[in-house]
């Protein structure tokens, strides 16, 4: 199933938004209604939940794998597993590019197949890299060697060096190019002290 974030969503105050916004009041009366009467659950671990509004391609895995490690550092020894959960303490995360220069002075021709392939692109902009053109693909997106040729053909006619995410590097990887490059990231956690400290009196 091709999953593509809804264009609107990017475009505040618009006419769909106002169609929607009856049925949004609708589903937040109903999420206090199910908090008022909705049992909670006890539970003999510690139990951290890691989440975003968009379905994929937003970070939560490379931040769960960061707070694997950090636990692992700890001694403890965390297990990963997919649970929703709408009471959360809310921790903001960004991505920044480690090696940017190495892709500086070049033409780039960008593509994603994440839930937000935006954020990729815009990410590579604000690193100062000339992005000529990007192309998104549907969330979890399952390439064809014939997409990924036509790519590489697009490329090569104008001299672009191909940039895409380290996740979507993977999915292809069994077609062996070389000329398709991914950017190394590093995850950067707002109040990452606060978050640990919180983390540790879970464990406490």
């Amino acid at each position: 199933m091709r999953i593509y974030k809804p264009i609107f969503w990017n475009k505040p105050k618009n006419f769909i938004t106002l169609i929607l916004l009856p049925i949004s009041f609708l589903l937040q009366i109903f999420v206090l209604f199910k908090k008022k009467f909705y049992k909670a659950k006890k539970f003999n671990i510690p139990i951290l939940c890691v989440g975003n509004i968009y379905i994929g391609g937003t970070g939560k895995t490379p931040i769960s794998l960061f707070l694997a490690n950090e636990l692992k550092l700890l001694g403890k020894k965390p297990v990963i597993i997919k649970k929703f959960n709408s009471n959360l303490k809310v921790f903001y995360s960004k991505y920044k590019l480690i090696n940017p220069e190495k892709f500086q002075n070049k033409d780039i021709l960008a593509f994603a197949g994440i839930g937000n392939p935006e954020n990729f692109f815009d990410l590579l902009i604000e690193n100062g890299l000339n992005v000529k053109k990007s192309i998104p693909y549907p969330d979890h997106y399952d390439f064809k060697r014939n997409e990924i040729l036509e790519i590489i053909d697009q490329a090569k006619e104008k001299n672009y060096t191909i940039l895409t995410t380290e996740k979507d590097l993977s999915r292809i990887q069994n077609f062996k190019f070389s000329e398709i490059y991914s950017c190394d990231v590093s995850l950067e956690i707002e109040n990452k002290s606060h978050l640990m400290t919180l983390i540790k009196k879970i464990y406490d």
